[in-house]
């Protein structure tokens, strides 16, 4: 993402695109990797984040490249690690809401963490790169209540992808007997997305519906 080279830090993101004819039917695949969070405290600094700019500047990029290469009546399928995240301003206010805040700071005055509490514990501490939550409960069986903060894709209308009916993708633990636990270093998040244009809606819709052939 040469584009914003000036902005973030370089890092192996980017996106690769095929294209595939089956059975008479072009489709077009692309993997994409969009920009991370660097630190917990500039993503909820504002509402969008700067984080969420940048991913929102680099996938309309893709989308410019893309656009003389997919027809409309083709279908388009984006799949990857786009990075999507909650926005973290909002999601703290959500869940902190009559929670008194307290900062830790360096000696140079900068916070190292920001801690809410509610009338018996910390209820959820932030750091650079901490996200400690004392009940996770919003992000596994209640995490409808969180989708409305789910907006990065709300900014490209012209991508749709099936409904969202499981828990947040981001960040599972990497150990076997932990795999069902965050990890605590950030909000979690739906990162891991498949989107679609109109002509693979159409496409998935008359699979599921046993309506669609393919012929070699």
């Amino acid at each position: 993402m040469v584009l914003l080279c000036n902005q973030v830090k370089w890092s192996r993101k980017g996106f690769l695109a095929t294209k595939w004819r089956i059975g008479g039917n072009i489709f077009h695949f692309v993997n994409i990797h969009l920009f991370h969070d660097e630190s917990n405290f500039v993503a909820m600094q504002k509402s969008p984040s700067d984080y969420s700019s940048y991913r929102k500047a680099a996938l309309s990029h893709v989308m410019n490249r893309l656009k003389d290469m997919v027809r409309n009546d083709e279908a388009l399928f984006l799949y990857g690690d786009f990075n999507f995240r909650l926005d973290l301003q909002s999601v703290v206010k959500y869940l902190t809401h009559g929670h008194s805040t307290h900062h830790v700071r360096l000696d140079s005055g900068e916070s190292s963490r920001i801690v809410y509490r509610d009338s018996s514990q910390d209820a959820l501490i932030i750091e650079k790169k901490g996200f400690h939550i004392s009940d996770d409960l919003p992000f596994t069986r209640n995490f409808v209540e969180l989708l409305p903060f789910d907006l990065e894709l709300k900014q490209f209308s012209h991508l749709k992808e099936l409904p969202v009916s499981f828990q947040p993708s981001y960040p599972f633990s990497e150990r076997i007997e932990q795999g069902c636990m965050y990890l605590p270093k950030r909000c979690p998040a739906w990162c891991d997305r498949i989107l679609m244009n109109d002509a693979a809606v159409r496409l998935v819709q008359q699979v599921s519906m046993g309506c669609a052939t393919f012929t070699s």
